[in-house]
């Protein structure tokens, strides 16, 4: 239990093995190759190679926005423990290959883009139609035609609701009303909810007035003061009604685009050919980052005219694997093996045993130590649990804990990291228990006599082990 000693490496091979030496090396998984253009000299003949992910970058970005697309109309479900720890994909060779020879991602991009532009543009329509829906629904009931509303030249008219309780104030043989015309016109909008008694308190009826403009001022002022509200009319052509009908037509036109698009969507998310499915969007995004993984590293090497040069660390006893590997694929290069400098930005592995490892999450989550520092993997393991079980202190809470902690770490076997979090919770568990016997707690106070009776289980357990 300590961290692993590193070994910094160097191999320099033929010009010509330069890609197939870093396919080795990423299979490998043994390797992590360092920038050495930032140790070269001012006056070398190397360069850095010349390698660049524009491709798989491009191709990353264009299987990105199709399962982005595709998730809006049918996102992937995963289990609990699924979403917690994804299981790694896992492939075959024939697999992939058919997936990479038959699948036109160009295609599905290009099919995907159409889909979207049209989705888009859907979702805008509709939401314009639903806006003015809301806008002409409460008065779809006016029996005019709205043209002629504003057809008017010489006189005003205004649309609006007044309580009815106020509607017999207004006189016609009285200033100002005297100077007008009105009509009462019920709209769902001049009509309130009944009250829960039966009767219809604080009725508001639609009602339309005509006056001349120079008697606007008057009539408004006289209209606020009966509580009159303003409807906004929409200036459109013909009946509000028939302009509702109309939207509504054109409203399921486009939701009915919509589902159309969402089912050709589903469909292509099923993957009922081997060039269709989120699996195989997945396969081609984890084969493009492993693609642009390996040009990076590329990169990050050096090369002259007939020679090609990289450099990383390897764990020590990974230098053997790696030895064998290049011994039988490539007996031309030459391997460098040497201990890492002391100003060098070593990688940190820590070798820890299997009843540690769960503790291990916290360290990563804190950050690993530096190469030439010591492993905190024990200080932790102690710290953390004691602290755990003082806080949680109850035999009662401790079982439950542990139990469950059994329970689902038999259900997500196939989940690693849920099962180290899992057995932090049950190491958790039995650490409460210990602590909550010490402390005399049995889910909480359970145990006295004015619970459970004199001379109960619990009062003999929390007497016999309580210290504290």
């Amino acid at each position: 239990m300590a961290i692993e000693r590193i070994k910094k490496v160097t191999i320099a091979s033929p010009k010509r093995a330069d890609r197939q030496l870093l396919k080795t090396i990423n299979r490998l998984g043994v390797m992590q190759v360092k920038d050495l253009g930032e140790t070269l000299p001012g006056d070398t003949v190397l360069q850095y190679h010349k390698s660049t992910s524009a491709d798989a970058d491009e191709n990353l970005r264009k299987i990105d926005y199709i399962l982005n697309f595709m998730h809006i109309f049918c996102p992937e479900r995963q289990s609990f423990p699924r979403g917690l720890t994804p299981l790694p994909l896992v492939t075959t060779p024939d697999e992939l290959q058919a997936v990479l020879s038959q699948c036109d991602l160009d295609e599905h991009y290009r099919e995907t883009n159409e889909l979207d532009e049209r989705y888009h543009q859907s979702e805008r329509v509709i939401g314009e139609i639903q806006n003015e829906l809301s806008d002409l629904e409460p008065l779809a009931d006016l029996p005019f035609d709205i043209g002629d509303f504003y057809r008017a030249y010489r006189v005003n008219l205004l649309f609006g609701n007044i309580p009815a309780a106020k509607l017999p104030l207004i006189d016609s043989n009285v200033e100002p009303w005297s100077h007008a015309a009105w009509e009462v016109i019920e709209t769902p909008a001049s009509r309130t909810p009944e009250t829960s008694s039966g009767s219809r308190k604080g009725d508001r009826l639609g009602v339309v007035f005509a006056f001349l403009p120079q008697d606007a001022e008057d009539l408004r002022r006289a209209l606020s003061s009966l509580e009159f509200e303003e409807v906004p009319i929409p200036r459109i052509k013909g009946k509000i009604y028939d302009r509702i009908n109309e939207l509504r037509g054109d409203l399921d036109a486009y939701q009915h685009e919509v589902a159309e698009i969402s089912s050709k969507v589903a469909a292509f998310a099923e993957g009922n050919r081997v060039v269709d499915g989120r699996r195989t969007l997945s396969i081609l995004k984890a084969y493009w980052t492993n693609s642009r993984n390996r040009a990076e590293a590329l990169a990050k090497t050096v090369e002259g005219k007939w020679l090609h040069v990289v450099g990383g660390y390897v764990r020590e006893k990974d230098v053997p694997e790696l030895e064998a590997a290049l011994h039988k694929e490539f007996p031309d290069s030459v391997l460098s093996i040497e201990d890492p400098g002391p100003d060098e930005n070593v990688p940190v592995s820590i070798s820890v045993p299997s009843l540690f490892k769960p503790i291990q999450i916290l360290v990563e989550m804190f950050g690993l130590p530096p190469y030439r520092n010591f492993d905190p993997t024990p200080f932790m393991q102690l710290n953390f649990y004691a602290f755990f079980g003082i806080c949680f202190s109850d035999v009662g809470y401790g079982v439950i804990l542990a139990l469950a902690s059994l329970y689902l770490i038999r259900k997500t076997k196939d989940y690693m990291g849920v099962q180290l979090f899992l057995r932090i919770l049950l190491y958790g568990g039995i650490s409460s228990i210990i602590f909550g016997a010490l402390t005399g707690s049995w889910f909480g106070d359970l145990y006295k006599p004015e619970y459970l009776g004199e001379g109960n289980f619990l009062l003999a357990l929390q007497e016999r082990f309580a210290l504290l």
